[in-house]
């Protein structure tokens, strides 16, 4: 199947990825020009020494193929232990043959290997990881595997990604759609899970290690099931070198998106007691208005402006409430994944170790790797400096969070002593101030 092909006239090929913005602030930044930022970030690139290499996706990825390791969907041995297989998938050709069911021309027109910046969907650059299947919008995007819905999240405005896993711990994430399917509901092949938003489907799927799985590149025909592949076991230097790079950056990437769910339910758990208490309060305003009205001391379209503002209540409570009924899953799989990747690199830290090499010795290999590579080492610049530039971002939007938070427990703290906040709410407030600190602190430590 040709991975390119040509999209009907008139329809735009979709480039984008993962992930959506946390402010505005930053969307208009990179909308209205980046002239400020990058005057601000320029220094850090030119003063700070030149970085290593071993966390961008391309360098890992450019080191596994150049020395033979296998895939993230196939068994490695380690030292004397066999690390699980992630199971093979269908074939690419099948998941759009399934997809023109619905629409009789989607084809792929972005590929797992594909290069990404910045955009409203992404904040940090990187391989795409997924498929996108161009799609007319309104059409049924269909589920390649079986499974169930375990999480139907927020991508954009009038976007979502719909997830489904399989009982063999495989997810598959169908994104850029809006959602049909609904949360806990079975699904079988071919099963539409949600129509086309704009113009295409993103499909990606990850393992029960939380890696992602590119499915397609070989486009071999295969089930869904837990099969064991061997592979040979690392011998040269550079392969146990890779195998120590590759372990060490799935098991950060896990680690760092487990610290951010935390600290996520920690936030979720507040609005929560938030909105039960204003739930309460605009019920009893309702049932005040409603009795002016009758007095004749209220119009009724201030009663219905006091309806609509209960609803609007009730609806985001409702969404806090199922963020909660999904987060002790969501924790229990990260922390679960986590625990699989530390043990990888333990075996391969120590199968290393035992040769004589340090992470140094990682360092410098990957460095070199670079160094002769001219459009990998271009890539891995422009990684960096997307990276500097997120980070920067994310650290104002993490200070203006808390500063505003400090003002508002500033102005409680004066209410309270006046008898006119009650102690619960003093004490949310304090509550979300230590994790947006926490927050705050994890990130400073995390500069790039």
């Amino acid at each position: 199947m040709n991975s390119m092909a040509v999209l009907p006239k008139g329809l735009e090929t979709a480039r984008i990825g993962v992930g959506i913005m946390s402010s505005a602030f930053f969307k208009n930044l990179i909308f209205s020009g980046t002239s400020v930022l990058l005057l601000l970030v320029a220094p850090l690139l030119s003063e700070a020494a030149p970085p290593n290499s071993t966390d961008v996706p391309e360098v890992i990825e450019a080191a596994r193929k150049k020395y033979g390791l296998p895939d993230s969907n196939k068994t490695s041995n380690i030292g004397n232990t066999t690390v699980s297989a992630v199971p093979a998938a269908t074939s690419l050709s099948d998941l759009v043959n399934l997809q023109r069911q619905s629409c009789s021309w989607a084809c792929v027109t972005s590929t797992f290997y594909d290069y990404r910046g910045l955009s409203m969907y992404r904040r940090h650059a990187g391989l795409h990881l997924g498929y996108d299947i161009a799609m007319q919008a309104g059409t049924g995007a269909r589920a390649g595997w079986p499974g169930t819905v375990v999480s139907i999240a927020p991508w954009a405005d009038g976007e979502w990604g719909v997830t489904v896993a399989s009982a063999n711990g495989i997810e598959v994430t169908y994104g850029h759609i809006v959602p049909v399917a609904r949360l806990g509901q079975s699904i079988q092949v071919g099963d539409i899970v949600g129509t086309i938003a704009i113009n295409h489907v993103d499909v990606k799927m990850r393992g029960a290690d939380g890696s992602y799985i590119p499915f397609g590149e070989g486009d071999k025909q295969a089930l869904l099931t837990a099969t064991n592949v061997q592979a040979k076991p690392l011998t040269s230097r550079e392969q146990l070198l890779v195998a120590w790079l590759t372990a060490r950056n799935n098991e950060d990437t896990v680690k760092a998106e487990l610290e951010a769910r935390k600290r996520e339910v920690g936030l979720t758990n507040i609005e929560r007691e938030k909105l039960e208490k204003r739930y309460t309060e605009k019920r009893l305003a309702v049932k005040q208005m409603e009795q002016y009205y009758q007095d004749g001391l209220v119009s009724r379209r201030e009663v219905e402006q006091t309806k609509q503002n209960l609803e609007k209540t009730r609806s985001n409570l409702l969404k806090v409430k199922n963020l909660q009924q999904e987060h002790p899953d969501k924790l229990k799989k990260l922390q679960s994944q986590l625990s699989n990747c530390q043990k990888r690199t333990k075996q391969a830290q120590k199968q290393a170790q035992e040769r004589g090499l340090s992470w140094h010795d990682v360092q410098a290999f990957v460095n070199n790797l670079v160094a002769g590579d001219q459009k990998l080492a271009e890539t891995v610049k422009n990684y960096k400096k997307e990276k500097q530039e997120t980070y920067l971002n994310d650290l104002l939007d993490a200070k203006d969070e808390v500063r505003q938070c400090e003002a508002a427990l500033a102005s409680q703290e004066e209410l309270f002593q006046m008898g006119g906040l009650p102690q619960q709410e003093l004490e949310a407030t304090r509550e979300r101030l230590r994790i947006l600190r926490s927050k705050l602190e994890a990130l400073q430590k995390q500069k790039p």
